[in-house]
């Protein structure tokens, strides 16, 4: 939330979990939700590079849907962006993929990673696929589930790491 990114103690408090749980920042990423505020850019780019500086990477999340997007991109040294559902939520048209495929292209060139969220239908990842984006999330491969159901399908093999 907001209230936690922009609080004074912040990072300090991230390098304290960090520290406490003996928990290799390399596997944490922070998630900013595209329309969560990022309106003091100058703030908001310190405090993303503070994060990467310890080695934490940075994901805008619902990407596409605030009226920011293309200057978060410009603005801040993200890793990868989370592109909306409802950019693949209803039937598809060419106007539809010109705009996604748009967004894949520019963020390959600028090295950030894309994955699409809310995919649900095998069609959806085939068309993704075909547009180059391989990194997807959604019902399509499983729901939330609670921790000890997904800890047993794990123990199972249920899921390929």
């Amino acid at each position: 939330s907001p209230d936690h990114f922009y609080h004074p103690q912040f990072i300090s408090n991230v390098t304290y979990l960090l520290a406490k749980y003996y928990a290799d920042p390399k596997y944490l990423m922070i998630e900013i939700t595209e329309n969560m505020g990022l309106f003091d850019f100058e703030r908001a780019n310190d405090i993303i590079n503070k994060l990467q500086t310890i080695g934490i990477e940075t994901s805008i999340d619902d990407f596409g849907t605030g009226y920011s997007s293309l200057s978060v991109l410009r603005e801040f040294p993200v890793n990868e962006i989370k592109l909306d559902r409802s950019f693949i939520n209803k039937s598809l048209n060419k106007k539809d993929e010109i705009i996604i495929q748009s967004i894949i292209d520019m963020a390959n060139k600028l090295k950030i990673d894309v994955i699409t969220e809310g995919v649900e239908l095998v069609e959806q990842k085939d068309f993704l696929h075909r547009l180059g984006c391989d990194r997807i999330q959604g019902f399509l491969y499983d729901k939330p589930l609670p921790k000890d159901k997904f800890e047993q399908r794990m123990k199972e093999g249920y899921y390929k790491v």
